[in-house]
């Protein structure tokens, strides 16, 4: 297959960096995941409505998914490093030949420079088709796993660098890092090429109920020149810069709110603007988001908007992005767990030079879990609903495809030894950010179990154990 051998090389590459400091008091931890899906879909391969009657459209069939991760963590004084991989196929029972195959490999490391202080690298390769890329989240539990088959393959590959300190008794400083890079195959056409490189800065102060942070960031997005869909499309050279504000509010143990306010400003360095030769305006745009969370004991409820930015690696270019979502959780006697969301999202072009009009997107997700008493495994039924269309005519259909999809999904995952938790949240598929983030960082390197003990002896009130508890006894 097409890739592999990079693939091969980065799992190697990868296993030796984690191998070469290993020293007498290393301490390591595993865990081995997995999900089996058995699902029925309305459209197998993400086909559009037809727009002529008579002609060819979405077609029904059903699916297996299995999906196995393993995941390795050496601790030593100096540095904690985690080795994730994973693979997941579907396989289609009628359309068999439109059966993918995806595999993800990431590796992170830790390590503290000092007292309050910490510096990660990560690194992520990945394998993957188009629909492993979710425009909107999944009721807790994961991202929305489209699945649909004779997806493009993509190739990713992505480093990425955190710094985290504590700067003041109430202030702290973060820093990130983050370059990617990726490749569509597309059978019977050229292929595409995006290149993504970030910077980000923040500092934040907390006091009993409030946190206020500020944020600097830079996006870069380079694409040659190349054809994509129906379309030539030129060199491009696009910057985003972005600056922000936040405040966080906690109006009780249960309320919390956020307000975000800011500007973006956005420009390409080869687009030009009809036959003057004249290089574009930099483009403008306040940023903006709000969001409401309720976290009673059992539960969680959370409200969001945002109006933002980011590069977009499948549109080559950079998109302005109005979202809402609506996602909550319940969390029901004997093992049970009740969870949905609902979203909204119109996505357009940034630049006028860049020839995406908008598109609107519609996610419905609700799903029902269950786990075992004494087990490491939880079962999970779940439905989903999207719904996606251009709102301009004569918009490229590989650009923005207009289509609709329900799925039925009946899941069962495994983990072990740490069991899966409440939500269900997939394990081991990582892929690379389109912007520089601290906490995309974080959760590639997080902290191994002994180092959240450790943290919560010292400070108890201040470190939440967001671990799962163990089983009960009936």
């Amino acid at each position: 297959m097409r890739g592999t051998h990079w693939v091969g090389s980065l799992c190697v590459a990868a296993v030796l960096a984690v191998a070469a400091p290993a020293r007498a008091q290393v301490a390591a931890d595993w865990e081995i995941a997995g999900t089996a899906t058995l699902g029925f879909t309305d459209n197998a391969d993400g086909s559009p409505e037809p727009e002529i009657e008579g002609e060819e459209g979405p077609e029904p069939d059903g699916f297996l998914t299995i999906t196995p991760s393993f995941s390795l963590q050496l601790e030593t004084p100096d540095a904690t490093q985690t080795l994730t991989y994973a693979v997941g196929y579907t396989l289609y029972f009628i359309h068999t030949e439109i059966s993918t195959f995806n595999q993800t490999l990431a590796y992170g490391v830790r390590a503290p420079v000092r007292e309050g202080v910490d510096l990660s690298f990560a690194l992520n390769g990945a394998q993957t088709t188009m629909s492993e890329f979710a425009i909107l989240s999944a009721a807790p539990g994961g991202q929305v796993q489209a699945t649909e088959g004779n997806d493009n393959v993509i190739f990713t590959a992505g480093a990425s660098q955190g710094l985290s300190a504590e700067i003041g008794e109430n202030w702290s400083f973060y820093q990130a890092l983050a370059g990617a890079y990726a490749q569509t195959v597309i059978e019977e056409a050229d292929d595409t090429y995006t290149t993504t490189a970030s910077l980000s800065m923040g500092l934040s102060t907390a006091w009993e109920f409030d946190q206020l942070g500020f944020t600097l960031s830079n996006d870069m997005q380079w694409s040659p020149a190349q054809r994509v869909g129906d379309i030539d499309a030129d060199d491009s050279l696009q910057f985003l810069h972005r600056a922000n504000a936040d405040w966080t509010h906690q109006w009780s143990r249960d309320w919390a709110s956020q307000l975000i306010a800011g500007v973006l400003v956005a420009y390409d360095i080869y687009a030009e603007i009809g036959t003057s030769g004249e290089i574009e305006t930099p483009q403008p745009q306040p940023s903006a988001g709000a969001n409401v969370r309720f976290t009673p004991p059992r539960g969680n409820l959370t409200l969001s908007y945002t109006h933002d930015a980011a590069p977009n690696l499948l549109l080559r270019q950079i998109t302005l992005n109005d979202t809402g979502t609506i996602s909550g959780l319940v969390d029901l006697p004997r093992g049970w767990d009740i969870g949905g969301s609902t979203g909204v999202q119109v996505a357009q072009s940034f630049l006028s030079a860049d020839v995406f009009s908008p598109g609107l997107t519609y996610l419905l997700d609700f799903a029902v879990g269950w786990i075992p008493p004494k087990a490491v495994m939880r079962v999970e039924g779940r439905y989903q609903f999207t719904r996606q269309w251009p709102l301009k005519e004569g918009t490229d259909e590989v650009l923005f495809p207009n289509l609709e999809r329900h799925v039925v999904m009946l899941t069962t995952t495994f983990a072990y030894p740490r069991p899966p938790e409440v939500g269900g949240q997939r394990r081991g598929f990582i892929l690379p950010p389109p912007t520089a983030n601290v906490d995309f960082v974080t959760q590639q390197a997080p902290y191994s179990e002994r180092a959240v003990d450790e943290q919560i002896r010292e400070n108890p009130k201040e470190v939440p154990d967001n671990r799962p508890p163990p089983p009960e006894d009936d």
